[in-house]
């Protein structure tokens, strides 16, 4: 029987947490607290706000009081659920799975794809229960664009660089 060694050839270029690495880590370390933080200053606001009266006294269709309800609802579901998610993926970053990059790329899509859809949710009941807000729609706007940019940004970082191939993949 042959035992053939094979010998690792150490990757060429930048690894390890340095560099660039650093910034999505350190947005990464405070996005459970965040995520909790708005859970439950969301949550306050809806339990404690007036919403449910307004509905009653404008006379707001079922339909549109079963949407407004759903949305509360599974908008805090997903905060929390997105509070767990940015934690597993800490430990992966420690970890250095090889996976963290396409579950990064993830995290950051659907992150924001659930700002522009719940954003435009809430402009929409915010609209229906309070009025025309045009300072509401420009900030839905701005905070849409900043994430797809910002999404844009990372998701290409994570897929092409050296550092993140080096540290994770290999």
């Amino acid at each position: 029987m042959t035992v053939t060694n094979v010998s690792v050839q150490p990757h060429s270029g930048p690894s390890g947490i340095n560099g660039w690495l650093i910034l999505p880590l350190i947005g990464l370390l405070f996005a459970p607290f965040h995520y909790l933080l708005r859970f439950f200053s969301h949550l306050i606001t809806y339990l404690t706000n007036n919403i449910w009266v307004t509905m009653i006294e404008l006379d707001v269709s079922k339909g549109q009081q079963i949407f407004i309800s759903v949305t509360i609802v599974v908008y805090s579901l997903i905060l929390l659920l997105t509070a767990v998610i940015s934690t597993i993926l800490i430990f992966h970053f420690f970890k250095k799975k090889r996976s963290l990059p396409k579950h990064m790329i993830l995290y950051y899509i659907a992150t924001a794809a659930c700002k522009f859809v719940f954003g435009f949710a809430f402009v929409y009941i915010s609209n229906l229960l309070y009025g025309v807000n045009h300072e509401e729609r420009f900030e839905f706007a701005a905070v849409s664009m900043m994430s797809f940019i910002f999404t844009f940004i990372w998701a290409n970082y994570f897929n092409e660089s050296q550092r993140v191939h080096n540290t994770f993949v290999h």
